[in-house]
């Protein structure tokens, strides 16, 4: 039974403040909400099929109305309505409700702010990386290199950054640890598997499968793993294993009969084509890899990682001992076990972010939340495969990580995190907001005082319907975006509508990502 030394302890529990003292200082650090965050909080709150008819048209769109009106659907009214959430999921969006679910329940005992989300997620990074520590130590059988496996993937920018948002990777990459854990205590013909482990697997698979779809792609590689380990040695632990999985996802299916609806809306969001801007992929997944070592940069990543890896393979061939090295390719270890799984899960999000089978954003940072524990893993089994220099390499790559997460939490790493872009919206009495998409009208009403008035509505309704809101515009400010149904056209069109009756001035302080800001004043343009 493992006995952590005195020492161990106190590094760990020190450790383990630094991951969450960097998500909280990076959380203050938050001035708006994401686009997808505002997604979250709708679905959250039970309020997202509501918002799909609102969209379309229904009160409160196109009416001047409290801002409070909007901001509701944004806010717990319906405490529980963890059916309802899991219904919207289902017909208004592509992911499975159990980190919903999760946010909806701490979202009670929080509310929705800023901090919401970020909270909930620095709390499942914690458990996420004392749950690396166990596997690792696991695997590698050393507890200073699981300790150092916890800390590069909880100092990572990259990392850090996957919980500032309201999203559901640091859960993703929670239940894909343990579930590898099961799997590789599963194969291991030299231990019991109780049949508490086989119900620990279950709930893991169902946990996971409810999360994020792509867990099957884990799901997938240790099926074949499996096979692979025991077909010929223990059939009954095979056939004990794979019965596991099935009643996890017979679980994940009573609990979310309707997930077959999303993947319709999923194909949508598809990559045009294999071959289609192959270049620009190659740049996306090696940028997401250099993001995990550093904060973000405009350095083309593709030359640094060629570099980066030869360093490696020559440190490698040159000071690790021939008997050492030959382990890598010992699949009997749990260690060269884990670097497979990295490389499984790797490869495949890879081949399906090549065969438009994915998002075209969908090699990004947070898109690979399963990879990264598995490739600090694969990292710090490689410097510790030289005995003498080893723990200072790993101690010094761990400083390195610490100093590159402190940098991207100090210096900023995404412009939509630390905007001055709540300035026109906050001082004024009236609003006009162009777009009501999910992603869009959220960031904005977010910072509008409840008593204050907003009217929204598309920039097709606005064009049609300019009576309803074009006299009342003295002190307001316009709110404009050409993303998700705006076009720069319509948005000239209601610039020069507007112009013939007021004087105009733009407020450049708003963030570009939530649109472009106006200052509408009462006095007639000349």
């Amino acid at each position: 039974m493992f006995r952590p030394s005195r020492n161990m302890i106190v590094l760990l529990v020190v450790a383990m403040l630094a991951i969450v003292g960097l998500r909280i200082l990076a959380t203050n650090e938050k001035r708006i909400i994401t686009h997808d965050e505002g997604i979250s909080y709708l679905s959250a709150t039970g309020h997202q099929g509501e918002y799909s008819a609102i969209a379309k048209g229904h009160y409160p769109f196109g009416a001047w109305v409290r801002a409070s009106e909007w901001k509701r659907l944004i806010r717990v009214e319906k405490p529980f309505c963890l059916k309802q959430i899991g219904s919207d999921l289902a017909h208004f969006d592509i992911h499975p409700p159990l980190f919903f679910w999760v946010l909806h329940l701490w979202s009670l005992i929080w509310g929705v702010t800023l901090w919401t989300g970020p909270s909930l997620n620095t709390a499942i990074a914690l458990l996420t990386a004392l749950t690396l520590f166990g596997f690792a130590r696991y695997a590698l059988g050393n507890s200073w290199q699981a300790l150092a496996v916890a800390c590069v993937w909880g100092f990572s920018p990259v990392v850090i950054q996957i919980s500032l948002e309201a999203r559901q990777y640091d859960l993703l990459a929670l239940w894909t640890v343990l579930f590898i854990w099961q799997i590789l205590k599963c194969s291991d013909l030299r231990r019991q598997f109780s049949w508490r482990e086989y119900t620990v697997l279950i709930a893991v698979v169902a946990a996971g499968a409810l999360t994020q779809y792509l867990f099957s792609l884990a799901v997938a590689g240790a099926l074949l793993f499996l096979v692979a380990r025991l077909a010929w040695k223990d059939a009954r632990r095979l056939a004990k294993g794979v019965l596991s999985i099935g009643v996890g996802y017979v679980i994940f299916y009573l609990l979310h009969p309707g997930f077959y609806l999303a993947f319709a809306r999923q194909r949508a969001q598809e990559n045009p084509g294999i071959f289609e801007d192959v270049g620009a992929k190659i740049e996306t997944v090696c940028k997401g890899f250099l993001d995990f070592f550093t904060p973000a940069t405009s350095a083309r990543p593709l030359p640094i990682l060629i570099a980066l890896a030869a360093v490696m393979i020559i440190w490698i061939l040159l000071v690790v001992p021939r008997r050492d090295l030959r382990s890598i390719f010992q699949f009997d270890s749990a260690n060269s076990q884990s670097v497979y799984f990295f490389s499984w899960i790797l490869g495949s999000m890879v081949l399906f972010y090549f065969a438009f089978m994915s998002p075209s954003p969908g090699m990004g940072g947070r898109y690979m939340a399963m990879v990264w524990p598995f490739f600090a893993f694969t990292l710090i089994f490689i410097l510790g495969l030289s005995a003498k220099y080893g723990r200072i390499l790993m101690g010094a790559f761990c400083i390195a990580m610490l100093a590159s997460g402190i940098s991207s939490v100090l210096g900023g790493t995404s412009q939509d995190l630390r905007p001055d872009s709540r300035f026109a919206v906050e001082l004024s009495d009236k609003t006009l907001v162009d777009n009501v998409s999910r992603g869009v009208l959220p960031r904005v009403f977010w910072h509008i005082a409840d008593d204050s008035y907003v009217f929204a509505a598309s920039q097709e309704y606005l064009l049609d319907h300019k009576d309803l809101w074009l006299p009342y515009l003295d002190g307001a400010v316009y709110i404009s975006s050409v993303h998700y149904g705006g076009t720069f056209s319509r948005q000239r069109q209601l610039l020069a509508l507007i112009s013939k009756d007021y004087k105009i001035c733009p407020d450049e302080k708003v963030d570009a990502s939530i649109g472009r800001a106006f200052i509408i004043l009462d006095s007639p343009a000349d």
